[in-house]
């Protein structure tokens, strides 16, 4: 037993484990080390390292290690206080003033603490440290990498299966459901510090498959030239009455037998699964199928089946071992592709982190790297540490070796393995910590003692009741009561355990069970509040209200079965989940909303989007727009002012206009479930904003993604997980992974009977007797390794359900009993030492001996009452007035808000301005010719010419352009006859002598494309504008100013350029125009181009694109001079350049003044606002 913790006396020098079991005060325990590290050891506040593992739980320890800070502080100005621990710091820390100065310098300074994730601290470490330990300086972090994983698995698959040039591996591969999908979840199956076994890949594997596969392939062909003399012969052999056990081997089957032999031998051999067909046709086979005492058949087609089944076994037990090997290769391709693909893109993901940490520790300047994290932290407080890993403990272990070091954990509580969490490394590292300095947190300060007496009753009746013997159960003991507000007036004891009776004999099955449970869990929550709306139950001084009740239950499946059995009885209640929300009905409904607008001229697609729940109408009102042709075009007129609104302010101005202006919030609240309804629908649009201004994408790019995220195959990241509906008084839903560190004074666990599948995986992840994780894809062990990591999965559910138990305060309501596969359960283990006798008898006998505070009852069966008005109709708040004026001028602005009022008279915006057009992707009537200037016009032609020019290499031949155009025109939905006239068209593009050099020339290493800008400005108005370029544009204003009509604006100026290039020391910004001018070269003269530059306003917007690439090379450029290295731009109207003209068709060049661009940059720019001038590809 590890002696109990002394806060007191605790020496602070050294490593020390700290095993505080549920409720025990871990985070004041922290707090209070925090504490002593400041007054006793004198420790900056900022050399203080505390660890926990997730964000949430870093904050919550911020605001609590604060709080501590500043109650100690105020104690020692005030020379008393209510705290124990601190009034004993106060006798022991000489100095009262030195004591608050310190403890204010400490708050003064608090947000330099080093309070964080073991992501963060890695993070940290890394940027500091970057040449310590080789770190990129530059990454973008992210949280999700499952889109590269699936690419990964798609090359993979491709290479190895789609591409092998064995029909008969290609079958058998399939038949084993090896697929890309296939690919993920064995990647998903992976751990970070997992050694995998077998050793070896397909390599070493393939030993004599080309010899099985030739043996097989012999065979067959003998069949096959056999079978169509024998067929007859073997048929009447079999069906003879006299002499085959009809008790057996039922004659009249026989005709069915051989047309699956037929089937087989007309497919070919690859079909190698369907050989089975034959076993029945070997001489052994026959024989059995002889009467006792008969001669039994012979013919020589059945030593040749007899050859095809052993060689057809054979063969597909080598396929097996390759398939075991293919496993192990992917594995290692993954490792290597995906580092490869991240460094290429800049990109680093959490586990990342934690890899980089460990190997610059690892690398020959890993000593150094250590002492200079010891230098910078004199102190480290790792929370939770019972959700370590292999990575994670070495990286402590050597940073902190022979410094202060508190691992504070319970392994008890060791719930997250399917992050990759593993207590099996928190037992190798207990076991390296002195005994002298173990430590446990044994009083429970969260429950009431009665609850305390009961769940210790539950886990002291086996020997050991966490599986394993390294994880001890130790009986907590109530902490001194301390203003608890106790729950009152329920009948029963503390922990009441609901059992489920076997109807006439026979176990439930789950589903009966799961209805039962969850009926029960309403009556009783019903009868709960209809109780205390009565005053007869209370919860101290005050009534039990739905908030003060949770139930936990492990599935989203459960949580989801919970919350409508307590919608349907009325009961106010609010799901806490992680499921993903776009594997939700809103995240479908969404998707045929973007297709409407994105497409709005195609009435079917309207009609769908007008069926979903945004827009409520149903079958019956879509149907009689037949009938109200101005009805249907009112809403036809709708979709196009949306798609407008898309095009040119983006998807969530859009969004924003469509939910205020069709009421949809107010309508998705009547519906029954509305609250969750429209929080998916306004997460979901959420997110698709921020994609689409992070990824730059276009409408079909955000249709896509959003198709991409609704794959149920791929993982999601955490912010993809549901959010919460609604705060109010309700009861909490949710699973015990989710209830976590939180506490409710009434918990119902429900599904405690439920046990884990059966199921064998492609993986196995368990851990040897050296504690060690081990990934087996496919070892001659792997039953036995499957066995001891079933044994590991029971351990971690009864961890589970010791952390459900113990969310408690006052009530527990546990239900398990009589239901299939409950034998396999937690409580099954915990309950072992019952024996076999009657299991309700068993339990009531051993909760009766040992304990008053748990009792055994039936489950509830009643229907729930309807709640009474106390219950269910809490005082209503009252709204707040909003009486202040809100500054609409303040916003983010771009070069398309500035001219939206010049393009009504538009009739082919490329992708910079892009209004709806009803000739969007056709093509232009009458005409046959397919050249650049018939290809169709509208916003999807000119994202298709965009992307063209971002895809390809300037340098390369004719066959990868070619390629690229190909792919893109596909992408879009184009016809690929197009291919030749987009091709042919980038080759005249980068032909084009631009003076003296021509873009031909420009490597990708010279080139960024669509640059992302964004600088701070001022007050900008249309006057603004025109005073700051009046007479420094070529013809004049850019637009009169009476065109102008957008409002006062300020805060950000954002936009993209479509390339910027550098040649021969000069960088030069180009902007591509797919504008359809006229049908010939020369209505792409100089002089049609200068006038469409100042009727749409280009003039303007290349002047401010030029004052961000302004700013962006003067921060970026080392002694840059605007003369010396600005080019000009390049306004390339992409249908009308020909290489025999130069520049005299098709292109506009200007470079304006160094003046100019410091007059309007001054004019326009806000110098007071930080960040101006980042910019970023």
């Amino acid at each position: 037993m590890n002696k109990p913790l002394d806060l007191k006396a605790l020496d602070l020098s050294g490593t020390h484990l700290i095993e505080a079991s549920a409720g025990t005060g871990k985070t004041y325990t922290i707090a209070s080390l925090f504490l002593r590290l400041l007054l006793e050891m004198k420790v900056p506040v900022e050399s203080i390292l505390v660890v926990t593992y997730t964000v949430p739980a870093t904050d919550e320890l911020k605001t609590r290690i604060r709080d501590k800070v500043r109650q100690a502080r105020d104690a020692f100005m005030q020379g008393t206080t209510d705290d124990e621990f601190i009034a004993w710091l106060m006798e022991r820390v000489a100095g009262g003033a030195h004591a608050v100065g310190i403890l204010d310098d400490a708050l003064a300074r608090f947000d330099e603490t080093a309070i964080s994730t073991i992501h963060g601290f890695c993070q940290r470490m890394l940027k500091e440290m970057a040449f310590e330990t080789a770190s990129p300086f530059e990454t973008e972090l992210v949280a999700d990498q499952a889109d590269l994983v699936a690419s990964i698995a798609d090359d993979f698959y491709r290479m190895r299966i789609t591409a092998c040039d064995m029909p008969e591996f290609i079958s058998f591969a399939r038949s084993r459901k090896v697929s890309p999908e296939w690919l993920m979840g064995l990647a998903g199956q992976k751990n970070l510090a997992a050694e995998v076994i077998p050793g070896g890949g397909s390599q070493d594997r393939a030993g004599d498959l080309e010899s099985l596969l030739a043996a097989y392939r012999q065979a067959f062909t003998a069949l096959k030239e056999a079978w169509p003399d024998a067929r007859a012969e073997v048929e009447r052999l079999l069906s003879d009455r006299d002499v085959i056990n009809q008790t057996t081997h039922k004659i009249t089957r026989i005709p069915g037998y051989l047309e699956e032999i037929d089937q087989y031998l007309a497919l070919g051999p690859a079909m190698l699964s369907n050989a089975g067909c034959l076993a029945r046709f070997t001489p052994e086979a026959v024989g059995k199928a002889t009467k006792k005492g008969g001669k039994t058949p012979e013919h020589p087609v059945f030593d040749v089946c007899r050859a095809l089944v052993e060689g057809a076994a054979a063969l597909a037990a080598a396929m097996e071992d390759a398939i075991t090997g293919m496993k192990v290769d992917f594995l290692g391709f993954l490792d290597r592709a995906l580092a490869w693909r991240k460094d290429k893109q800049g990109v680093v993901h959490f586990d990342d982190l934690l890899i980089r940490m460990y190997k610059a520790l690892r690398s020959r300047g890993g000593e150094a790297l250590a002492e200079t994290v010891r230098a910078r932290f004199t102190a480290a407080l790792i929370d939770e540490f019972q959700d370590t890993d292999p990575l994670q403990y070495e990286i402590f272990r050597k940073c902190f070796a022979g410094s202060t070091l508190f691992f504070i954990g319970d392994p008890k509580q060791a719930v997250y393995s399917f992050r990759g969490a593993d207590v099996f490394t928190y037992a190798k590292a207990a076991a390296a910590v002195a005994e002298t300095n173990t430590h446990t947190l044994l009083h429970n300060w969260r429950s009431t003692p009665g609850l305390i007496e009961a769940v210790n009753t539950m886990f002291s009746g086996v020997a050991d009741p966490f599986v394993f013997d390294w994880i001890r159960f130790e009986p907590a003991e109530p902490a001194p009561k301390k203003n608890r507000k106790d729950l009152a007036g329920v009948d029963g004891g503390p922990l009441t355990v609901w059992f489920l009776e076997a109807e006439d004999g026979a176990r439930l099955t789950v589903e009966q069970a799961k209805r039962a449970v969850c009926r029960a869990v309403a009556f009783e929550i019903s009868r709960l509040l209809n109780l205390s709306g009565t005053g007869v139950v209370t919860l101290g001084s005050e009534a039990l209200k739905p908030r003060d009740m949770a139930v936990l239950v492990r599935t989203n499946t459960q949580a989801r079965m919970v919350r409508d059995t307590l919608h349907d009885a009325h009961i106010p209640c609010v799901l806490y989940s992680d499921e993903n929300v776009f594997g939700s009905l809103e995240a479908f409904e969404m998707e045929m909303l973007l297709s409407a607008l994105a497409e709005p001229t195609r009435e079917g697609l309207v009609r769908t989007a007008l069926m979903t729940r945004i827009f409520g109408l149903d079958a019956a009102a879509v149907d009689a727009f037949g009938r109200d042709e101005a009805a249907w075009e009112g809403w036809i007129e709708r979709f196009r002012t949306w798609h407008e609104t898309w095009a040119r302010s983006g998807f969530t101005p859009m969004i924003r206009r469509l939910l205020d202006g069709e009421h949809v919030r107010e309508r998705l609240l009547e519906l029954d479930g509305g609250e969750r309804t429209l929080t998916n629908v306004l997460h979901i649009a959420e997110l698709l904003g921020r994609t689409e201004t992070a990824g730059k994408l276009g409408m079909q790019g955000l249709r896509k993604w959003l198709a991409e995220r609704r794959d149920p195959s791929l993982p999601g990241s955490d912010e993809y997980q549901l959010r919460l509906e609604s705060d109010d008084d309700a009861v909490r839903v949710m699973t015990v992974h989710k209830s976590k560190g939180l506490e409710f004074p009434v918990v119902f666990c429900p599904f405690a009977w439920g046990a884990p599948r059966e199921e064998k995986g492609e993986a196995v992840l368990f851990h040897d007797e050296a504690r060690n994780a081990v990934l087996d894809l496919g070892s001659a062990e792997q039953d036995d390794h499957r066995r001891q990591a079933g044994l590991e999965e029971l351990a971690e559910n009864v961890r589970l359900l010791y952390v459900a138990l113990t969310r408690a305060r006052d009530r527990c309501y546990v239900a398990w009993g009589e239901v299939m596969g409950a034998e396999r359960s937690a409580m099954a283990h915990l309950l072992g030492h019952l024996g076999e006798q009657d299991l309700r008898a068993g339990l009531e006998e051993y909760l009766d001996r040992e304990t008053d505070q748990a009792c055994v009852t039936d489950l509830p069966e009643d229907q729930p009452d309807p709640l009474g008005a106390a219950a269910a109709s809490p005082d209503e708040p009252a709204a707040r007035v909003f009486s202040r004026a809100v500054d609409r001028t303040w916003g983010m602005a771009s070069y398309t808000s500035f001219i939206r009022g010049l393009h009504a008279q538009e009739e082919g915006a490329d992708r910079d301005v892009l209004p709806y057009s009803a000739e969007d992707g056709a093509e232009e009537k009458g005409k046959k010719v397919r050249d650049i200037f018939s290809f169709p016009r509208g916003a999807r032609a000119g994202t298709i010419l965009h992307e063209v020019f971002e895809r390809i290499d300037f340098t390369a031949g004719e066959a990868g352009m070619r390629s690229v155009v190909g792919e893109t025109l596909a992408g879009q939905g184009f016809d690929p006859t197009w291919t030749d006239a987009v091709t042919s068209m980038v080759r005249r593009v980068l032909d084009v002598d631009l003076g003296g050099f021509s873009l031909a020339g420009v490597r990708d290493g010279d080139r960024l494309t669509e640059l992302e800008f964004m600088y701070p400005i001022r007050t900008v108005t249309p006057e603004v504008l025109v005073g700051a370029l009046e007479g420094s544009m070529q013809g004049g204003l850019p637009v009169p100013t009476s065109r102008f009509s957008f409002d006062p604006v300020r805060g950000f100026l954002r936009g993209f350029m479509d390339l910027v290039f550098r040649h021969d020391g000069k960088y030069y910004l180009v902007d591509w125009k797919s504008n359809h001018l006229g049908d010939h070269v020369e209505d792409y003269s100089q002089d049609a181009l200068s006038h469409v530059m100042v009727r749409d306003g280009y003039v303007l917007q290349y002047h401010l694109y030029c004052v961000a690439l302004h700013r962006y090379l003067g921060q970026r450029l080392e002694g840059y001079d605007y003369d010396e290295h600005f080019g000009g731009v390049f306004y390339v109207f992409l249908r009308g350049v020909d290489p025999g003209r130069g520049m005299a068709c098709g292109v506009f060049r200007a470079r304006p003044g160094r003046e100019v661009i410091g007059t309007l940059e001054g004019m326009i720019v806000d110098g007071g606002l930080k960040g101006g001038g980042q910019s970023h590809a």
